[in-house]
């Protein structure tokens, strides 16, 4: 895993073999642009009003990734039943 924040189209690009996740602002939000190991780059794949909620989402989504059964159980089913906070206002990506 690489971090870099020379990236010539987004402010923080984390990259690996396989996987490489673009975080950058767009006016207002910080989006989230992730590409495969064949380079193909998914867009708008996720949105957020601060660069800490994004960053969360990283760390959720990482999580999942690496402890899956971790993920599932802790995060999972639970984290999903609880919904939206109120607080949070739910904006549409590209991809959704």
């Amino acid at each position: 895993m690489a971090v870099s924040v020379t990236c010539d189209d987004c402010e923080l690009l984390f990259t690996s073999d396989d996987y490489s996740v673009h975080v950058y602002r767009d006016g207002r939000w910080w989006l989230i642009d992730t590409a495969n190991d064949r380079r193909q780059r998914s867009r708008g794949v996720a949105k957020f009003s601060t660069f800490n909620l994004a960053e969360k989402y990283l760390i959720v989504r990482w999580i999942s990734t690496a402890c899956p059964r971790l993920a599932s159980r802790a995060l999972g089913a639970g984290l999903c039943k609880m919904g939206f906070s109120s607080e949070v206002t739910v904006a549409p990506t590209e991809n959704q």
